[in-house]
């Protein structure tokens, strides 16, 4: 797609992205951005009050947990304090959405038509935050097929290899596309592709880095997060970016309140694909929202049997 939007971001920003970052992000499935305070300060972000926000917002939804039903992105997870939707909280992580740094990354992975998928963050308590190997979205078809989504982590703390750091299984993204079983459970994958995730475990690779460092990996890459031995603060905040041709983790028109929407600037509208969807796209997210339910799920199984692939 030639002069997109993306592309016309892109022309006008500073890019501080070294070749080797893209060849490293290409080839292994993962980069690391070493960046600093000033770095970010110079983008109109500041890590200290952003870090504060995000303790306010901790301690509210600690006080005040029936949100949760409310929120359609809210998904728990024992041990963590995990924030979700959080464009919908604070206006201050408006200035995420399109880091040019970032953006050029994703270029290069999910080409120029992408939009922002989801954001939030999550910070795994003292022993807690393991996760399985997984995917955060499906497995491609090949290794010919194109990649759906690129994931960003900000570090807002120290991540070291003793407070649970997210890892990864570098090249992964290309030399495990036969592995079909992508969940984080043990009782969702085949016992074939358990074995391998397993086996493949023990050369994963801790995504370590510094306060304002940027962390982002393919997500076809298989990656977890890892327990947090030390007790130490590990808050990030998390970028999702997905296709344009897939459907975005959050339905952002409907997720953030209608009063935030002229907040955000044109290039950060186009992100956030701030536009009504379809009764058929919502009658597919609510069904995709609510597949434990016995009647929906035998629903989906209906369908995936008749057209042959998922909902």
């Amino acid at each position: 797609m030639k002069n997109s939007k993306i592309e016309k971001f892109l022309s006008s920003a500073q890019i501080n992205v070294k070749k080797e970052e893209i060849t490293s992000l290409k080839n292994k499935g993962f980069v690391i951005l070493r960046r600093n305070k000033s770095y970010w300060k110079e983008l109109g972000i500041d890590l200290g009050e952003v870090k504060k926000i995000v303790e306010q917002e901790i301690i509210k939804s600690k006080k005040n947990n029936t949100n949760f039903e409310k929120d359609e992105t809210y998904r728990y997870e024992k041990g963590t304090n995990r924030l979700s939707n959080i464009l919908a909280k604070n206006i201050i992580f408006s200035s995420f959405i399109a880091v040019p740094d970032i953006v050029y990354c994703a270029k290069h992975v999910l080409g120029n038509d992408f939009q922002l998928s989801s954001m939030g963050m999550r910070e795994p308590l003292k022993n807690y935050g393991y996760q399985g190997l997984h995917l955060d979205w499906k497995q491609r078809e090949s290794q010919n097929s194109k990649f759906y989504q690129l994931t960003c982590f900000v570090l807002l703390d120290k991540v070291s290899k003793n407070n649970g750091p997210p890892r990864i299984i570098p090249k992964s993204h290309i030399l495990l596309v036969d592995i079909k079983s992508t969940s984080r459970e043990k009782s969702k994958r085949t016992k074939t592709d358990h074995e391998a995730l397993e086996k493949n475990d023990k050369g994963s690779f801790p995504l370590c880095g510094n306060i304002g460092d940027i962390i982002i990996i393919n997500v076809n890459a298989f990656h977890g997060g890892s327990t947090n031995l030390s007790g130490k603060r590990r808050r990030l905040i998390h970028i999702d970016y997905r296709q344009k041709s897939e459907r975005p983790q959050v339905n952002h028109y409907t997720a953030i309140p209608k009063h935030l929407h002229n907040f955000f600037n044109n290039h950060q509208a186009y992100f956030l694909n701030l536009k009504k969807i379809s009764s058929y796209q919502q009658a597919k997210r609510f069904a995709y929202n609510n597949r434990n339910n016995f009647f929906i799920r035998l629903l989906l199984k209906v369908r995936s049997l008749i057209l042959g692939k998922p909902i």
